[in-house]
């Protein structure tokens, strides 16, 4: 959440992951694959599409190593 507070201040849009693992769908699995979980909490979904342009990829890499944590 920190990181995605300091990429919105930077005009980035970053937001977490759409989707979750597929063996949270099942009751019976969940808890079993902790590191696909600690992934998943941690996991930023950064711009990324067709017609992104160099410029702006270049941007949004620079915002992410401008992060101090």
């Amino acid at each position: 959440d920190t990181l995605i507070g300091f990429l919105r201040g930077r005009g980035v849009e970053a937001k977490k992951p759409v989707y979750r693992p597929l063996h949270l769908y099942f009751a019976k699995y969940r808890g079993k694959y902790h590191g696909a979980e600690d992934l998943w909490r941690r996991a930023v979904s950064l711009p990324i599409y067709p017609s992104l342009s160099a410029r702006d990829a270049t941007r949004v890499v620079e915002a992410v190593r401008a992060f101090p944590g």
